[in-house]
């Protein structure tokens, strides 16, 4: 059996409503987390990094979570509703 060590990426979505950087109690569950594989370049753009078919949706407080990656540099990016 061959083991392979595996990464994972964990976050919080905070929504700041009131556009002043701070975060509004507000749960946001059940929006859509993608995440993307980077070209290499350490800037995301849709047109060359890579969108993985894996997306993740947040729970309580927010919470999202990507299991068993493999060794890169990624973006996650939230869709909500409306945009």
């Amino acid at each position: 059996m061959l083991a392979t060590d595996l990464g994972q990426i964990v976050g919080n979505v905070a929504l700041d409503l009131a556009g002043d950087d701070t975060a509004f109690g507000v749960s946001p569950v059940g929006l859509t987390v993608e995440l993307w594989s980077d070209n290499g370049d350490g800037v995301f753009n849709t047109a060359t990094d890579t969108l993985d078919p894996t997306t993740a949706t947040t729970t309580a407080g927010g919470a999202y979570r990507f299991d068993n990656l493999t060794a890169g540099s990624y973006f996650t990016r939230v869709n909500l509703p409306g945009n």
